[in-house]
């Protein structure tokens, strides 16, 4: 698979519920940038470019719902590709980025 990631994504981790055709599901976002993010979860409810919608907490910006376009299918999860984000939800996005990068460290 060649790397075509225009953002550099946050490698983090948080639990996330997201939506398919097949139901409400939960799984882990292992990185997450303004342009998409991979969820660790069981694929047998997802397809490549189904669209699906994440929720999740932002802190400050509270509670995110995105929907994106599942670009790819590994046995571990699913990258999600969002589709177009609000000024302030990218600004969420990268704030929720800096602030679980600074616990990392």
């Amino acid at each position: 698979m060649s790397e075509r990631r225009v953002e550099e994504r946050g490698a983090l981790r948080f639990t996330v519920r997201w939506e398919a055709r097949s139901g409400t599901h939960h799984g882990q976002v292992r990185n997450l940038s303004g342009a998409g993010c991979f969820v660790e979860a069981t694929v047998d409810h997802v397809e490549k470019r189904e669209t699906v919608r994440l929720q999740f907490s932002v802190g400050r910006a509270g509670l995110l719902l995105l929907d994106g376009e599942v670009i790819h299918v590994q046995e571990i999860g699913f990258g999600l590709r969002f589709a177009e984000l609000t000024k302030d939800e990218r600004n969420a996005i990268a704030e929720l980025v800096i602030t679980k990068r600074a616990r990392l460290l």
